[in-house]
This record gives structure tokens, C-alpha cells and sequence, in this order.
């Protein structure tokens, strides 16, 4: 499937509203444009997967469907910064899921709003350009158990104390960037799978 997912193809109808349309699947295809679509969807989808296309431009600022609680954005071609209203919206509550690996080019600072998002148990940002710490606000996320940020431009210490409640974290550290150590992760005693390295 390719072409483009315009506003008006996406508005839900009353009928497909009231009939809980609850998950979309549009992986693997060729499609393109932005994902604003999104914010025409049924408020009753949980799950939306639009990962392995080719979307382009940046990340909603705010999460809609409602419900969403399964998100994949991952492989394909966004740009811009992952914004600190996606998380702080209330209508990112629901979501469990977030995959946005591999798309190459979102950058900038991950938002310390991300320690909002209570039910997420899944993280993936890996293969992006996000710089800066990684925030320690990720451990107020008591049920998040896959937490993967490995091949960013992350640097400083590994917040360890806040962070070791994750049973599975993948990222770069010890030796995995940089000559100038610029984007090595320090420090990453509690880290399973460290990126380059094994603790």
C-alpha cells in the first residue's frame, strides 16, 4: 500500500465510533506524509501501529486517539524533537507502548515529562539522534520493564539509583561512543544489556 493518509480519510464516523474500532495495522507498507492524521482517529483506538513506512515530518505534540495505548512509530522517516506536551497531555495516561526506534533523525533532549506516563511499560528510542542525560524521571515509571536507548548521542553518568527497577535496559555505555567520550553512558552498573559492552 503507499500514498499519503489525508485528515478526512482518517475521520472516524459515529457509526465506526460506536462500534470501538480499537486497532489499526498499517506496518510494512509504503506510505508517506505526516501523521497528523492521527488526531482524526476513533477516541476509542488502542492500538496504532504505523511502523516500517516512510511518514515524514515531526511527532504530534499531543497523543490522540484518547485511549491510545499502544503506539509504533518506529522506521520510518520523522524529524524534529520528541515534544515534552505528548507526555504531559492528559490524554497520554493510557499508553503502555511506545516505539519510535530507528527513525534516524528526532533529536534533541528526551522530555523529563516522560516520568508522567504511569502505565508504560515498553520504551523504545533507540537509533535516533536524542542528546543530552538520560532522565531520571524514568524511574518513576514502576511498571516500565523495556526500557532500549542504545545508538543516540546520550552522555554523563547513568542515573543507577533511580533506573535499576528495569528488568531489561539497552543502551550505549562504557567504550560505545565517541573518541572524546561525548556519547558514552557512564556508570550503567544495573544496565543487562549494555550496547558494546557487558558489565
Amino acid at each position: 500500500m503507499t500514498g499519503t493518509i489525508t485528515t478526512t480519510a482518517a475521520a472516524a464516523t459515529e457509526e465506526q465510533q460506536e462500534r470501538h474500532l480499537y486497532k489499526v495495522l498499517l506496518s510494512y507498507n509504503n506510505l508517506s506524509g505526516p501523521i497528523n492524521f492521527m488526531n482524526n482517529l476513533s477516541n476509542n483506538l488502542g492500538v496504532l501501529y504505523l511502523n516500517n513506512n516512510q511518514f515524514t515530518g515531526t511527532i504530534p505534540t499531543t497523543i490522540s486517539p484518547m485511549l491510545l495505548k499502544h503506539w509504533d512509530i518506529s522506521r520510518n522517516q520523522l524529524t524534529g524533537t520528541l515534544p515534552s506536551t505528548l507526555f504531559s497531555s492528559s490524554s497520554s495516561g493510557n499508553l503502555k507502548s511506545f516505539q519510535m526506534s530507528s527513525n534516524f533523525n528526532i533529536s534533541g533532549t528526551f522530555p523529563t515529562e516522560v516520568g508522567l506516563l504511569t502505565k508504560l511499560q515498553s520504551l523504545e528510542g533507540d537509533d535516533n539522534q536524542f542528546t543530552g542525560t538520560i532522565p531520571s524521571e524514568l524511574g518513576k515509571l514502576t511498571g516500565l520493564r523495556f526500557l532500549q536507548l542504545n545508538h543516540n548521542q546520550f552522555h554523563g553518568n547513568f542515573p543507577n539509583q533511580y533506573l535499576c527497577n528495569i528488568p531489561i535496559i539497552i543502551i550505549d555505555c562504557n567504550g560505545n561512543g565517541d573518541m572524546n567520550n561525548n556519547t558514552i553512558i557512564h556508570n550503567c552498573h544495573c544496565c543487562q544489556l549494555c550496547d558494546g559492552f557487558t558489565p
